[in-house]
């Protein structure tokens, strides 16, 4: 279940990065219907903005470590 919103999330970031800058409407995506997991390869980075977006919106993200899949 995990994997399969972890590409869910992945599609949408490549299609939102497009506007670069839109992370709020990712975050604002992926934690729509409620708490989300993600990973990325750029953990420091990802998980400060998400993070960051997360808090301002008022959802919860939650990072989850590669070697966790």
């Amino acid at each position: 279940m995990l994997a399969v919103a972890v590409i869910g999330v992945a599609g949408l970031v490549l299609r939102v990065l497009g506007a670069r800058g839109a992370y709020a409407a990712v975050v604002d995506r992926m934690t729509r219907d409620g708490a989300a997991n993600y990973a990325t390869n750029q953990e420091f980075r990802t998980v400060m903005t998400v993070d960051y977006f997360a808090k301002r919106l008022g959802r919860q993200a939650s990072f989850v470590s590669v070697d966790k899949i």
